[in-house]
């Protein structure tokens, strides 16, 4: 995710993706995290997950 984006800016109004990635974060460092999926495209529905990858640095 790339936070000058202004589709992530509207994401942030997900506050399970927000507390997921913030956790990923804490836990882990990455050097990204990429939302996809139909979470991604905006076409979500009430039974739809979070598809993340999470890049980690090699050390």
């Amino acid at each position: 995710m790339n936070a000058g984006n202004d589709e992530f800016s509207v994401r942030l109004e997900d506050r399970t993706l927000v507390e997921i990635v913030r956790r990923l974060v804490e836990a882990y460092r990455p050097d990204r995290i990429y939302l996809f999926g139909s979470r991604a495209r905006g076409t979500a529905g009430a039974e739809s997950d979070y598809d993340l990858l999470v890049v980690v640095p090699d050390d």
